[in-house]
């Protein structure tokens, strides 16, 4: 957890878009449409709202709380990168929660949890669901990102040429 207790302006921003969409939690995985761990600067979100610039982090937002998972080879950096309000959360370790159940541990039955559907893979995002909904939580996707609501200096998606490889070019791959 950070020393301060207190919240960063982006992460006080973000949290005012919750009553505008009547959630009680955001979940934002750190990575792209493409489920890539490794992200353009475009796709940089977890780290424009956290800090985090770790390749591998999973967060969940509520009103009082931020929290970021992520596996040991980060702990330290994460701690060091974090804007004020954020709270490590180790994976992998002895005693360790996963996020799914952190949410079911920790809301009320009928409390919303929003989360950008293209950033999840199908079948983590239905199960992800599933577990939601047993618990008696509401699973909110959202068309676009609550973040790039608040992400004035966001930088542009990368537009690259598509070329097109020839049949022996993709045999030797």
């Amino acid at each position: 957890m950070t020393g301060s207790g207190a919240e960063s302006q982006k992460l006080a921003k973000f949290r005012e878009l919750f009553d505008k969409h009547g959630i009680s939690a955001y979940v934002l995985p750190s990575t792209d449409a493409h489920q890539s761990e490794y992200l353009a600067p475009h796709d940089f979100r977890v780290r424009y709202l956290s800090g985090f610039s770790g390749s591998n982090a999973f967060t969940i937002i509520t009103k009082h709380r931020a929290l970021l998972w992520t596996d040991g080879r980060y702990f330290a950096q994460a701690v060091k990168q974090f804007e004020p309000g954020w709270e490590l959360m180790k994976q992998a370790v002895p005693e360790s929660i996963e996020p799914v159940d952190w949410l079911t541990n920790n809301l009320k039955s009928g409390e919303k949890v929003a989360f950008d559907p293209q950033l999840f893979a199908y079948c983590y995002g239905m199960n992800f669901v599933k577990n939601l909904e047993a618990s008696n939580l509401v699973s909110l996707p959202i068309a676009g990102n609550l973040v790039d609501e608040i992400w004035t200096d966001r930088p542009k998606a990368p537009v690259n040429p598509i070329t097109t490889l020839s049949v022996e070019e993709c045999e030797k791959m």
